[in-house]
């Protein structure tokens, strides 16, 4: 619409200015003085930047499928990619984000519970299972994870809900739009007139396998899907990936880094050139040896395939030897390539030395400010892990414990759940041990918030204290009976 108008102004201003060019040039700057802001200016070197203002949704639906292919394809093949994804799921995962099972009503730790999802979760590998969700939020935007019950695990008095990720590619994206009066599909995803999920249409196997076998779709209740993603705007029901304003810098800095290096065998394959003074003279001779321009050639034997330490070498008359150099890459490559990866650090939410390995602009106050920034986003991650995964699988988890008799008689309502996140050391032990000692005095905080934010369960660190007491204690009475006896 936009395009359409602009369009039509200009075409009418041609046309008075071939009329009245006075009044085209008043008109023409009213009409400039009415754009309240420089970012709407339709000329100069934006005059062709006239995005569309579509739908989340209608973007996603034209431009999705390209934009993972090529976020997984640097994940493959990118070390920096890759490896910051790795950092990031080994700090927002490490050794896997656990729950903590109090009664509803009492507040009472319900340890043989804890003890059953522990089973359970390594059972199904729930650890690796977070950690791979994460992976899948960065770099496909979403993933679905299916829920089903295997009554085999029943004998071993384990919790039979079985987990199936699936990525984003088993959704059937030609059932799209309206299916009924009171039902209609995105791109696989079936709504209600409320907008809440009902039903996903999935292939029965991914399609871009290589067996894939027959490609039918099966329908899941939403009830036993869980789609796991987060909108940027509120016309979007699909995820998009986190890598999305990333690609394109993290590609042409990868293409620029691969010509520089071919760049650079390409000149060290060149040693040393001999050069011909005369004109017309010395030519490479395809045939062998060096041409003279007598029609002659100067054998090869005379110029030396290369040369070694202490060699004097008679060269024909009219050649010179010229070594060759190389500058590749310029001076210009390593400024180019920090400022590229400082962007790319950006986008990842980690700070640039963490994410290149490059501390040579690093200062202790810096890196323990970037440092602080950086945690916040990960416990914001695990915020959303443990909101839209952990909760979700967990309360489920309960029901069908509760369901096959498995819960100690506790129903579902009856147990609330809280979640330890994995924590982080501190920055400077000394000073924030101190710290953590002054709130505590204040009352400020308490010894539970202070073992949470090291990635510590107050609980176990209590009972341990509380047993180590009672082995010293018994200790100190054994060898008092023992100085009595002697």
């Amino acid at each position: 619409m936009s395009r359409n108008l602009d369009l039509w102004t200009r075409i009418c201003a041609r046309t008075m200015g071939l009329i009245a060019p006075g009044a085209a040039m008043r008109w023409a700057g009213n009409r400039q003085r009415m754009l309240s802001y420089v970012s709407a200016n339709r000329s100069g070197h934006n005059a062709r930047w006239l995005p569309r203002r579509k739908s989340a949704d209608a973007i996603l639906r034209k431009d999705n499928s390209l934009l993972v292919a090529r976020a997984r394809d640097l994940v493959r093949n990118n070390t920096y990619v890759d490896g910051a994804l790795d950092k990031i799921v080994a700090n927002v995962i490490h050794l896997g984000i656990r729950p903590q099972f109090v009664h509803a009503r009492t507040g009472e730790p319900l340890n043989g519970l804890e003890k059953k999802w522990k089973t359970w979760a390594e059972k199904i590998g729930f650890t690796e299972l977070q950690g791979l969700v994460l992976r899948h939020w960065w770099i496909d935007g979403e993933v679905l994870a299916h829920d089903w019950l295997d009554a085999d695990w029943l004998a071993d008095d384990v919790c039979p809900l079985r987990l199936t990720l699936h990525e984003s590619d088993i959704l059937n994206e030609t059932i799209d739009g309206w299916i009924s009066d009171t039902q209609y599909a995105k791109r696989g995803v079936v709504f209600n007139l409320k907008g809440d999920p009902t039903e996903y249409k999935c292939y029965t196997a991914h399609p871009g396998d290589y067996l894939p076998g027959q490609l039918d779709t099966i329908t899941y209740p939403a009830s036993h899907m869980l789609h796991f993603f987060t909108a940027k705007r509120a016309s979007q029901t699909r995820g998009v990936s986190r890598l999305a304003a990333l690609i394109e810098e993290i590609h042409d800095l990868g293409e620029y880094q691969s010509s520089e290096r071919i760049a650079a065998r390409l000149a060290s394959a060149f040693g040393i050139f001999v050069k011909s003074s005369e004109y017309g003279g010395m030519a490479v001779n395809p045939v062998g040896g060096v041409d003279n321009g007598a029609g002659g050639a100067v054998p090869d034997s005379e110029l030396g395939d290369y040369i070694e330490p202490g060699r004097i070498q008679m060269l024909p008359q009219g050649t010179e030897i010229q070594v060759a150099k190389s500058d590749r890459p310029g001076s210009t490559y390593e400024p180019y390539v920090k400022n590229s990866l400082k962007g790319q650090s950006v986008g990842f939410g980690l700070r640039y030395g963490n994410f290149s390995h490059d501390y040579t602009e690093s200062s202790y106050s810096s890196e323990r400010s970037a440092s602080l920034d950086e945690r916040r986003g990960w416990t914001g991650q695990q915020d959303l892990i443990n909101r839209k995964l952990n909760t979700p699988i967990a309360k489920k988890w309960l029901a069908v414990m509760f369901a096959v008799g498995l819960s100690d008689d506790l129903r579902p309502e009856d147990v609330a759940v809280s979640w330890q996140n994995p924590g982080w050391t501190w920055v400077d032990p000394t000073k924030d041990s101190k710290a953590s000692v002054t709130e505590l005095d204040m009352g400020v905080t308490t010894r539970r918030k202070i073992c949470a934010a090291k990635g510590e369960d107050y609980d176990e660190i209590r009972d341990q204290l509380l047993r180590e007491e009672r082995e010293l204690k018994e200790l100190r009475e054994i060898r008092n009976d023992a100085e009595n006896t002697n």
